[in-house]
Order: C-alpha cells, then sequence, then structure tokens
C-alpha cells in the first residue's frame, strides 16, 4: 500500500524522519561541531555531495540518511548509529 492511501504510514515515516534529525542535531551540538565542519569531514570519508547544507536538510527532516551515511555520521559525530537512529516507541491505535 504506498503512503498516498495510508495516512498512518505516512504520519509514522516522517515520525521517525524527525525524530532521527533531533538525534543528528542534538549530537552534533554535543560534538561542539558545526553543520560545515560536519560536511567537511563527511567528505573527507568519501561523501563528496555532503555540504552545509545536506546537514541542515538532514536535521530538518527534509533529507533521508542512508543506512552507510549515518554509520559515518555517527563516527563523526564521536556517538554510535543506534544512537542517532533511536525512535521513540509510540502504542498502535489498535493497541491502546
Amino acid at each position: 500500500m504506498s503512503d498516498v492511501t495510508n495516512p498512518d504510514k505516512t504520519d509514522r515515516s516522517a515520525g521517525v524522519r524527525l525524530a532521527i534529525a533531533g538525534n543528528i542535531r542534538a549530537e552534533r551540538a554535543r560534538a561542539r561541531l558545526s553543520q560545515q565542519q560536519v560536511a567537511d569531514t563527511m567528505n573527507d570519508h568519501g561523501y563528496r555531495t555532503w555540504h552545509k547544507q545536506t546537514v541542515s536538510d538532514l536535521e530538518g527532516g527534509k533529507r533521508t540518511v542512508a543506512a552507510d551515511e549515518l554509520i559515518t555520521l555517527a563516527e563523526v559525530l564521536g556517538t554510535t548509529p543506534e544512537t542517532l537512529w533511536r525512535v521513540p516507541v509510540t502504542q498502535d491505535k489498535e493497541t491502546a
């Protein structure tokens, strides 16, 4: 079923993306790195298409992050992929 026909899935996807975005933003702040510093370091790790705007888009929930990017980003931020990927558990409407 597509996201358009399943609003619950669309809401969940947006919630997951925003939770990951918040985790990335919080960990970058904790590491005291600028968006530009993160982009530059990701470039140093071979992610040549990363720019300050890429980090901004991630933190704003406007861009998804691939698994390989998330693993490298966690290394850059001095944290674990699990910390960045952590999403609050919500109750399903059916079980509530």
